[in-house]
């Protein structure tokens, strides 16, 4: 059969089993040359476009790479290093520059000082909370027009309107995606996204990688978890994650995926997830 808008089978009458009835429930036409003592010709033709379509397992997706105009800077505000620094990475990836800060009184500070063209922050920091800052900033002359998205570990209806309430212009839960990020800051900042085509596989496993991404997990926990992956010992190992979850919440994503990889019994899996997270400690 050959691609196209009018293909066709051709094939002899030495036992080819091709039916009028299917051919014409396709849409299609069946013809038949016969010659006395040469046999019969068939030829089928079928009306149908051809389509590209991407390796098993993989899609093509458009991913912002940078952004048209002037260099704009972002503060990003969380208590919590890990989860700042990744928040900075991904603006830092795509062209923006970030500003960091430990907790809202800094942030005030460095917004006075930098003036940033928008403001990520958590909201549950010591010294000064989200909430608090955003309030601040709303009520400072020279700041209150600066755009503010809140982040944070509740994605309840509460939560989210308590934000808003306070002055912020979009709440976001975490873990954060970037697309989400993205796109809400690209409406705050009127920004005009430049994307690439780019093969992600479109399958669990990409998505649950993304999620662990740049995740820290406390070193005690994650050599006890790698040890019982090394000894094969599922049922302890799940046990333990369950533990480590509750025991040290900033890992929850990488105790999560050992937790799923675990009822797989994809122990290399575990080994290298939990080696990720040692290293992105280093």
């Amino acid at each position: 059969m050959r691609a196209g808008t009018d293909s066709r089978v051709e094939g002899t009458g030495l036992g080819l089993p091709i039916s009028k009835r299917l051919v014409n429930a396709l849409g299609g036409k069946l013809d038949v040359a016969s010659q006395p003592g040469a046999g019969s010709m068939f030829t089928v033709t079928l009306d149908f476009k051809t389509v590209d379509q991407p390796a098993d397992g993989m899609s093509i997706q458009r991913q912002v790479a940078g952004y048209a105009g002037r260099r704009r800077r972002i503060l990003v505000v969380d208590n919590d290093a890990a989860n700042r620094r990744l928040i900075a990475r991904m603006f830092g990836g795509v062209g923006l520059e970030a500003l960091e800060a430990a907790n809202g009184a800094e942030a005030l500070r460095i917004a006075a000082a930098e003036r940033p063209d928008l403001i990520v922050t958590d909201l549950a920091m010591p010294t000064m909370s989200g909430l608090e800052l955003a309030r601040k900033v709303r009520a400072d002359h020279e700041l209150h027009s600066l755009p503010i998205v809140a982040v944070s570990a509740s994605a309840s209806i509460f939560t989210r309107e308590e934000a808003i309430g306070a002055g912020c212009n979009h709440f976001l839960a975490k873990p954060i995606r970037a697309d989400e990020l993205f796109g809400v800051v690209g409406k705050l900042l009127e920004l005009v996204w430049q994307t690439v085509e780019v093969r992600a596989a479109s399958n669990a496993v990409a998505r649950a990688a993304a999620a662990i991404d740049g995740v820290q997990v406390n070193a005690t926990w994650a050599t006890e978890l790698y040890d019982l992956a090394m000894q094969g010992d599922v049922k302890e190992l799940l046990a333990r994650a369950e533990s480590a979850a509750e025991s040290d919440p900033t890992g929850l994503p990488v105790y999560h995926e050992v937790q799923r990889l675990a009822r797989k019994f994809d122990i290399k899996g575990i080994r290298r997830v939990l080696q990720d997270a040692r290293q992105s400690r280093s």
